[in-house]
Formats: structure tokens, sequence, C-alpha cells
């Protein structure tokens, strides 16, 4: 019989392989697709899944006798069957809800299985390290479930209890207009019927340029002539470049450059760079407290964020990473 951790094992990797098929379905499925087109393609695989009852065999390993997570097992004649319905409570598990999904689910754990049954035969579950493979995937696994459930907990709450976040946490939906020059971080060239490129080494050059419009912006000068200068400067040509960013709210902010909310009205922030980038620099204007029904629809994902990351944390905060060994920066993601 297979161990826990084995089959453990093989239903990781068909959850990974069922999801990642999904995935790559809906990239796939044109934007355009109608419902009607959808609804049609469904009936269709209704229609030919009716030819096959739902206690009929879909798969059958022969040579595969051991204990499997979805089917019936004969040891007498060392083979499996897996029926129509058995399969169909995998697929949906796996979210492999498409024709090309469902056979490259079918013919991966038809092979895994028999695969997973010779390991155990030749003894290499027993192996130190895939005895720590098969304990990662059933971490991965279990922690995984977890995530979903508190994603789906999240989303569970009152209007009256996202009404009390919204009031209760005024800075999180703040609005402000906020004006904001954009200095590249070097220089760029034309290049014929392609993407401009950058001038290597001009970095500092534009460094300085950086610096002399920020000290002209906190002198009060103009933010959309210091923008066109600094394109100008640097030969970028981007039209999506703009200095009124409209009515913004401080998360909408890169993390980074949410302390621009801490200015008062007229101020002008730092100077941030963005390695590989450039540099950002913003003017704080009028701000004001948008209502409830206003806002409601932007709060809900605000709302569900914090309490999904709170109940996270709590689960999660006994978790530390050295400093030392693995360096400040990953020590830092680690505590994320």
């Amino acid at each position: 019989m297979l161990s826990f951790d084995l089959r453990s094992t093989i239903l990781v990797v068909v959850f990974g392989f069922g999801f990642a098929s999904s995935v790559a379905r809906a990239q796939q499925q044109p934007s355009g697709a109608s419902s009607q087109s959808r609804a049609t393609a469904k009936k269709k695989e209704e229609v030919e899944n009716d030819k096959v009852r739902p206690d009929e065999a879909v798969i059958t390993i022969k040579g595969y006798c051991q204990a499997t997570v979805i089917g019936t097992t004969d040891k007498a004649k060392c083979q499996t069957v897996v029926t129509r319905s058995e399969f169909e409570e995998l697929t949906e598990t796996v979210k492999a809800d498409s024709d090309a999904a469902k056979s490259r689910t079918a013919a991966f754990y038809a092979k895994f299985a028999l695969l997973a049954q010779e390991a155990q035969r030749q003894g290499l579950d027993k192996d130190p390290g895939v005895q720590r493979k098969l304990e990662i995937a059933r971490l991965q696994t279990l922690g995984q479930v977890k995530i979903q459930d508190l994603q789906a907990k999240s989303m569970k709450y009152t209007p009256q209890e996202l009404e009390k976040f919204f009031h209760d946490n005024p800075a999180l939906f703040e609005q402000a207009s906020l004006q904001r020059v954009f200095i590249p971080a070097t220089k760029f060239i034309d290049a014929s019927q392609a993407p401009q490129r950058p001038v290597l080494g001009s970095e500092p050059e534009m460094k300085l340029v950086a610096e002399a419009i920020y000290t002209r912006a906190k002198a009060g000068a103009d933010f959309a002539a210091l923008q066109k200068e600094a394109l100008e400067t640097s030969n970028l040509k981007d039209d999506n470049v703009v200095v009124d960013q409209g009515k913004l709210a401080r998360r909408q902010l890169r993390q980074a450059h949410q302390v621009v909310f801490d200015l008062k009205q007229g101020e002008v922030s730092s100077l941030f760079e963005e390695k590989g980038e450039g540099y950002y620099v913003y003017k704080m204007g009028p701000r004001e407290m948008p209502s409830f029904e206003s806002a409601n629809a932007a709060a809900r994902p605000v709302f569900e964020r914090q309490r999904f990351d709170k109940w996270m944390d709590d689960i999660t905060s006994g978790a530390s990473i050295s400093a030392e060994y693995f360096g400040a920066t990953a020590a830092k993601m680690g505590r994320q």
C-alpha cells in the first residue's frame, strides 16, 4: 500500500498540473468569446459525456495494484479502475474543466501512479532526500488549503462591518489631488521602428538633472514646465507621462511613495529614486474624504485584504529568518 506521504505527493503534483492547465486555458480563451459560445461548448461537452455512464471506467491502470487516491484497486488482477464519476471529482478539485485539461490530467495521473508504485518497490521513498520532498509537498498542500480558507473567510462580512472599517480608517480612503514630475534614469536614443534605447553611461548626468529639477520644484517652479524639461533633456518620448495624477488615495501609490500623504497642501515631497527607472517628486494638492457610498466598491478589497493579512500574521508571526545567514533583504521578505 502506498504510504500517506507518497499518495499525497501524487495528489500535489496532479493538483498543480490541473491548476496550471486551467490557468493556461483561461489565458488562451479569447477575450471576446461570448457567453453564448461558451454555453454551446459546454452543452456539446455534456452531450458527449452522456455517452459514458457515471459508473463506467474512464481510466484503467494495469499493473497498478496498490491503494490509490481515486478509483478501485483489484489486487487479484493487479489493476486499478477509475470511473467517470470518480475522475470528475478529481478534475473538479484540481480545476481541470476543459477537455484538453481533463485528458492531460488523466494521462498524467495514470503514468505517475505507476511511476510512484515502481519508486516505492525500489525503496526510493525511504531515501532521506525523498522524505524531505514528501514533507515539503505535504506542508505546501495543507498551507495552500489554509490560505484558500482564509481568503474565503475574508470575504464574509456584513455591510455594517464594512462601513465601520471605512469610518475607522479614514487615512486609507482620503483622496488628494497630486502633481508629479518623473525624471528618467537615463537619456534615450531613437531607434527606427523600434522602442527607444537607453544611453549607457548617462545615469550620472540624469541624476544631476533630477537633483536640479527637484531644487526648482521645492522653490515653487511649475510642475508642467519641469516635466517637459525632464523629457526633453532625456529625449524620452512617452505620452503616458502626465503631471496631474488626479485624485488618489494613499494605497494607490507605491509603498515607498505613500509618505507623500503626510504632506500639507502645497508642500513638495522628497526626491524618490527608483533604481533602473528614474526619479519622482510630488506636490500635494487639495484633499477630500469621499462618502462611504461612493467608496464602497473600493473599500471592499481593502477590508478583505486587511482581514486576510491579519489572520495570516496571527498564524505565521512565530517564524523568523536569520539575517546573518540569508541577508537583511531575505530576512525582511520572510517577515512579510
